[in-house]
């Protein structure tokens, strides 16, 4: 997959469950790595960061293939935290606006579950086209979602 990505000048950069197991044991370890501290992982084409942020959370874990460096920030998190805190923003925002009123259903068959998330993407689209058309119009109430 990396190469393709690769060889389209492509990078990534996206969150991990700190419960895969190709993941090593001592990225998600209380006692390896201290409150505000981060853990670095280097491969030749990708960086696994982990951070604790406090004691009550739970472990951040990130993978990038456009970062090299371990850089800390003034304020203790990594870069790569911070530039996917700065970039996945509108990538948080559809997901939660896509489970708050949702079409999915329970359901062992894929076609459906393809066909749930269409409709969830379907609504959250057509409700953002209606009011950007609506503010283009000189209206002041948007619509609600509901």
């Amino acid at each position: 997959m990396y190469i393709e990505l690769e060889a389209q000048k492509l990078t990534y950069v996206g969150t991990l469950r700190d419960k895969k197991q190709q993941v090593p044991g001592l990225m998600t370890d209380k006692t390896v790595i201290k409150i505000g501290c981060a853990a670095f992982l280097f491969d030749t084409t990708m960086t696994i960061v982990s951070h604790l942020p406090d004691k009550k959370k739970k472990f951040v874990q990130l993978i990038t293939s456009m970062h090299q460096q371990p850089v800390i920030d003034d304020c203790g998190k990594p870069k790569i935290i911070l530039y996917d805190i700065n970039t996945k923003g509108g990538v948080y925002t559809f997901d939660q606006m896509c489970a708050l009123y949702t079409y999915s259903r329970k359901t062992k068959q894929w076609p459906l579950c393809i066909m749930y998330g269409l409709l969830n993407a379907a609504s959250v689209n057509s409700y953002a086209i209606c009011n950007e058309m609506r503010k283009h119009d000189g209206q002041a109430e948007l619509l609600r979602r509901k």
